[in-house]
């Protein structure tokens, strides 16, 4: 009976050993890991932005047109060229008007014929003037002679003062004849100034219509066009949920399919608070979403250079919404708990710690930590259930 029990003891009490070796190395091998086994992060300060990506396309600056007046004439002389540079007050072109012309030549005939006429009578009344001073003159040396004789003087005396009395209200009238005339032409040639369009500031002509009638005000096509600024806008196109998130002076960066090896930096200045496109009928998704039938709003930035960059190009345009530098891990470094809240597992003495810490900003490869947590420590890059806290590392 005793053998018996022997032989089911020994074996039993083996199979025992047997397991408790393989618990103790099972366990131990769960308590440590080799070092090369475990991806590492070391915790550095970082730069990072986080940015929003909207289509956008090259537009010119901005043009002043100029239309046609058609109650001046339908006719224009171009004073520049397509492409020339003009400067503010530069005469861009005149319109034709031959009958104002041919009024001032018109008024400068009865002008130059008026003063002919007035210097006739000038010169009649110095004759007068001298004839009346001759007869006061002899009035004085016969002064003694008889009394007929007096009487005849002092008629002619009257005679010669009625004329000059005359004489100087023909000078009076064909003095206001002439400026009344000298007016007129003054009027006509501000007229035909005023046929003459200047540049209202330095540009580039860009336009330049052969077909006046078809330039009149209201129409689609101007005159003469003068491009202000020969530099770039980029206009962008923003989506009713990415329109609150932009705001002016934001900076971005554009790239464009036609250039695929360049980029170009620039600042929003304007943003619009009216949609382009607006949906007002929408068929609501189940998720309360429909990226396809969104309103959109348009913005306008500037460029801090433009080299290789055409007009009309269609771009990509990444906007930097929020930019700071401070403490950034792996996304995949972060663990969480049941109760949301993050932890990520430090290389302390040999050990694996737990260290909790809260988020900040984020970009989708990296997030922003902050704890007991600092520059140079290292961490598990890629939290897993095959690390754990107080796990001992060779």
């Amino acid at each position: 009976m005793k053998k018996r029990i022997l032989m089911v003891a020994v074996p039993f009490c083996l199979i025992i050993s047997l397991l408790v070796v393989s618990l103790t190395v099972f366990s131990n091998d769960r308590a440590s890991s080799s070092a090369a086994d475990i991806p590492y992060y070391k915790v550095e300060s970082k730069k990072l932005k986080k940015t929003m990506l909207v289509p956008g396309v090259v537009k010119e600056n901005h043009k002043e047109h100029y239309y046609l007046d058609s109650t001046i004439s339908n006719k224009v002389t171009f004073n520049v060229n397509l492409d020339d540079d003009v400067k503010k007050g530069q005469l861009l072109y005149s319109y034709e008007s031959p009958e104002l012309q041919s009024e001032v030549n018109s008024i400068e005939l009865q002008i130059e014929k008026m003063n002919l006429e007035y210097n006739e009578l000038l010169n009649k009344k110095d004759e007068l003037n001298a004839q009346y001073e001759k007869i006061e003159r002899e009035t004085e040396e016969e002064s003694k002679e008889e009394s007929d004789e007096k009487d005849q003087e002092s008629e002619e005396k009257n005679l010669v003062k009625g004329e000059l009395e005359d004489i100087q209200h023909q000078i009076n009238l064909k003095d206001n004849d002439l400026k009344s005339l000298n007016n007129s032409k003054d009027s006509t040639i501000e007229k035909i100034e005023n046929l003459n369009v200047y540049s209202k500031d330095d540009g580039k002509v860009t336009e330049i219509n052969e077909n006046p009638l078809s330039a009149i005000e209201g129409n689609s096509e101007p005159l003469i066009s003068i491009m202000k600024d020969t530099s770039f806008v980029i206009e962008g196109s923003a989506t009713e949920l990415q329109r609150p998130q932009i705001k002016e002076g934001m900076r971005y960066k554009v790239t464009a399919k036609a250039a695929p090896d360049q980029s170009w930096e620039g600042e929003i200045t304007t943003i619009s608070d009216k949609p382009e496109t607006l949906n007002e009928n929408i068929e609501v998704q189940e998720d309360n979403t429909n990226t396809n039938n969104l309103s959109t709003f348009s913005f306008t930035g500037k460029l801090d250079s433009q080299d290789n960059l055409m007009l009309g190009f269609h771009v990509s345009i990444e906007i930097t919404l929020d930019e700071q530098e401070g403490l950034f891990i792996p996304d995949s470094a972060l663990y969480n708990t049941i109760d949301d809240k993050n932890y990520i597992l430090a290389l302390k003495d040999n050990r694996l710690e737990k260290v909790n810490v809260t988020t900040g900003m984020a970009n989708g490869e990296f997030i922003e930590v902050h704890g007991d947590v600092k520059i140079g420590d290292v961490i598990v890059e890629e939290a897993s259930t095959e690390f754990s806290e107080g796990m001992e590392v060779e």
